[in-house]
């Protein structure tokens, strides 16, 4: 039997293969996406990916953004974001630099 910090591995693995099956240089990722840090108000998701309609400002406006939560057991539901895209971004961007990796 496998312990659970390697199915939470191989979950997290099956995420980034999901959320990018391809490598699409289109399509932007981060893992551990943290909001509100240093609040008393700070969440995190696992997963977040941004897919912009395309590389205009209104394309970058309408994009949509994912979150996965590889450890949650909740039914996902759909939501409309309630913050701008650039404070998203952002968080994306800090999230991928402290990994080292920019996808």
């Amino acid at each position: 039997m496998e312990s659970r910090l390697e199915i939470t591995a191989l979950l997290s693995l099956s995420v980034q293969k999901y959320i990018s099956p391809h490598n699409d240089p289109r399509i932007y990722w981060a893992r551990e996406v943290t909001f509100d840090y240093g609040t008393s108000k700070a969440v995190r998701v696992d997963y977040m990916k941004f897919k912009p309609v395309n590389n205009t400002v209104s394309g970058i406006e309408k994009g949509d953004f994912y979150c996965y939560e590889v450890k949650s057991v909740k039914k996902a539901k759909r939501k409309d974001r309630d913050r701008p895209v650039s404070e998203m971004l952002l968080m994306m961007f800090r999230s991928a630099a402290r990994e080292g990796a920019t996808t």
